[in-house]
């Protein structure tokens, strides 16, 4: 009987955590829910981390799903968007999805926009790196704008 009390708190006390990350709106009190967690033991940290990339805090959401220890899908999947539209980092992407294959993680219908839109802008920011740089050895031209003239 003990046992049923200790679950239903135990369910309550992770359905208000749950909660609470849904309406939070700053990163100090999410970590503190994050404190809480670690403290009882809650094992619900996907949940976290899609609230931390909407509150645009890289580095808390690289510590967050770096110290997973099995990262589902969902949890790459968060990443990725957070990666590829809040951050766009795409040199990170690459070496989640690699992480991602590395594991044997199929991606999903959730997975692909992400890793289209990351591998297209990669390969355009390679690109468009390297010809800036070609073009900085060749010559410093500046395109001057024509003043229109006028017409009486």
């Amino acid at each position: 009987m003990q046992e049923i009390k200790l679950v239903l708190q135990e369910k309550t006390l992770n359905e208000k955590l749950l909660s609470l990350i849904k309406q939070c709106k700053f990163k100090n009190l999410l970590k503190q829910i994050h404190t809480q967690m670690l403290i009882c033991s809650i094992p619900k940290p996907s949940f976290l981390l899609s609230k931390i990339i909407d509150l645009k805090d890289l580095s808390y959401a690289s510590l967050v799903f770096n110290q997973l220890t099995k990262p589902n899908i969902y949890a790459f999947n968060v990443m990725l968007r957070g990666l590829t539209t809040t951050w766009k980092k795409y040199d990170f992407c690459v070496e989640l999805d690699l992480k991602l294959k590395s594991l044997g993680l199929k991606a999903n219908n959730f997975t692909y926009p992400f890793l289209d839109y990351m591998w297209v802008n990669y390969h355009m920011a390679s690109f468009l790196s390297q010809f800036v740089s070609n073009n900085e050895n060749q010559h410093n031209y500046v395109p001057v704008k024509k003043k229109p003239s006028k017409i009486n």
